[in-house]
């Protein structure tokens, strides 16, 4: 198996965080099936990012991360 290319990281990390965004945004979205407002759509926009700053999201990233930025071999 091949190490993580340096050239590849940075973009991977980028999608990590894309990925991530996507799926705290589907969740912020379930509950509001159909935004009328653009109150509702900074709701929205604000539970997908304060979905960022729980304990899971955070070592999960400390974890994808560090596995890039370390030696490991995949």
């Amino acid at each position: 198996m091949k190490q993580v290319p340096e050239k590849l990281q940075p973009w991977l990390i980028v999608g990590w965080f894309v990925a991530l965004f996507a799926w705290n945004l589907y969740f912020a979205w379930s509950p509001t099936p159909d935004p009328s407002t653009a109150d509702d759509y900074n709701r929205i926009l604000l539970v997908t990012l304060s979905l960022f700053l729980t304990p899971a999201h955070i070592v999960l990233s400390v974890i994808v991360i560090g596995a890039l930025f370390i030696k490991w071999k995949w």
